[in-house]
Formats: structure tokens, C-alpha cells, sequence
């Protein structure tokens, strides 16, 4: 009984890491220090794009600043390890909205924290 329970925690364990892994293995712009990837993705549920950070390797995730539509004209960039750049058009409407013509949000997974910072063009 002990070995099928070791069993079915093993595969549990096995599906977990391995949906997060295919989380970090997407197309993203990987942080200075490799401990955080962000990207921006396309939610097909709800018509928006979102800036999305995943944190050492997958181990976990969350999401940032969003907008209606998809939008190719938003690039991410880091400033350091820990400062995240998303310059966007000026007259994107972005959620939260900013303001002023900066807006940081701050994402954490565990004890590390990104900030993101929006740079209006």
C-alpha cells in the first residue's frame, strides 16, 4: 500500500512539474539573473493580452498588466534582475490604468519580487 501511494504521489508530482516546465520552456525574454521569464500572452477566453512572469523555472507564475486585443506593438525588456520594462503605445488603455505615463506593478513568486514597469511611447 505504502508503494502505491509512493506511485501515485510520484505521478502527481511528475504532472505538476511537468505542465510548469512547458510554462518555461515558452518563447519569453529571460531575466539577467535566469530566474524569471516574461512574456506577453494572448488570452483566447477573454478578447486580451496580459504580461505574464514565470519564476525559477516554472516553479511559479502570475500575471501583470493587461489590455484589450492583441497587441505586437508591446515589447518587454528588463532593466536588472528584478525590473521589468513593457513600453506600450500612449494610447493603449491598459489594465490598471496608469496614472501617469509610468505604472509599476509588482508580481511575486515566494521571496522573489518583479517589478513591472510601464514606459509609455
Amino acid at each position: 500500500m505504502r508503494f502505491a501511494l509512493l506511485g501515485v504521489a510520484s505521478l502527481l508530482a511528475s504532472a505538476c512539474s511537468s505542465e510548469n516546465l512547458a510554462d518555461w520552456n515558452e518563447p519569453g525574454v529571460l531575466s539577467p539573473d535566469g530566474r524569471a521569464k516574461a512574456r506577453l500572452i494572448h488570452i483566447d477566453d477573454s478578447p486580451s493580452s496580459q504580461v505574464y512572469v514565470s519564476f525559477d523555472h516554472g516553479r511559479c507564475g502570475a500575471g501583470s498588466i493587461s489590455a484589450a486585443g492583441a497587441h505586437p506593438d508591446v515589447t518587454l525588456s528588463w532593466r536588472d534582475s528584478t525590473t521589468l520594462e513593457v513600453s506600450a503605445p500612449a494610447d493603449l488603455p491598459l489594465e490598471p490604468a496608469p496614472a501617469s505615463r509610468e505604472l509599476e506593478h509588482r508580481v511575486q513568486c515566494f521571496d522573489h519580487i518583479v517589478q513591472v514597469v510601464v514606459r509609455r511611447r
